[in-house]
């Protein structure tokens, strides 16, 4: 269910950027144009959260494996949209503009972020935890999205942030999200993968050695 959830995601994006304004009345265009992109990005965001396992507060005090580092991806996640959204408002929120490649490609971006997020949470289902800790069934996931990467879940959230800047229009606002995104899942990996090795001894280094961390002959 939550992986159906997460692609109806991709849709309901779609149609805002895409049907709202035509059906819209025409005196109502310039606002649409103006103010659409961050209604995109919205709604977006909350169906991304809402349909995930929800964090709560008891898994940053009573896992001490996880090291804050859910904690760490939050508050990063958060300076970064406001990084985002504060070049989109300096630069006099820009509309839209379907000939523009840059807005096609952060559009790519987010919803290809959802996609690889939805595999991943039909293959984990309830093995999915938002703190590093161990699970009832402690059985090491190596199939489906797992065969090309060890962490596809956050090549999708990594894929999705960055979209977010590049879909706005953002340019040191992106750079700088996706340096600042990329070193706290770096951080989170290297806790994660500590615990793994624990957990999983001999197991998974070997899994470690054969796959790639986020993303296939890059990182």
């Amino acid at each position: 269910m939550k992986a159906l959830k997460e692609i109806a995601t991709t849709f309901v994006i779609l149609f805002f950027f895409y049907a709202v304004p035509n059906i819209l009345p025409v005196n109502a265009g310039h606002a649409a144009n103006e103010y659409l992109p961050v209604a995109v990005l919205a709604v977006g965001f909350l169906l991304l959260f809402f349909f995930q396992p929800a964090v709560k507060m008891a898994d940053f005090v009573a896992h001490a494996d996880d090291r804050y580092s859910m904690a760490a991806i939050l508050l990063a996640g958060a300076a970064g949209q406001w990084l985002i959204q504060w070049e989109w408002i300096t630069s006099g929120r820009p509309g839209i503009n379907p000939e523009s490649g840059q807005m096609w490609a952060g559009l790519c971006l987010m919803i290809g972020g959802l996609v690889i997020r939805a595999v991943v949470f039909r293959k984990l289902w309830r093995r999915f935890t938002t703190a590093v800790r161990s699970v009832d069934d402690k059985r090491l996931i190596t199939d489906g999205p797992y065969r090309l990467v060890r962490h596809p879940a956050y090549a999708g959230a990594i894929l999705y942030t960055i979209g977010t800047g590049v879909f706005l229009g953002g340019t040191w606002s992106a750079v700088i999200v996706g340096i600042l995104t990329i070193a706290v899942y770096d951080y989170r990996i290297r806790v994660e993968e500590q615990f793994l090795l624990r957990q999983f001894p001999g197991t998974y280094a070997a899994y470690r050695k054969r796959t790639a961390r986020v993303f296939p002959c890059i990182w």
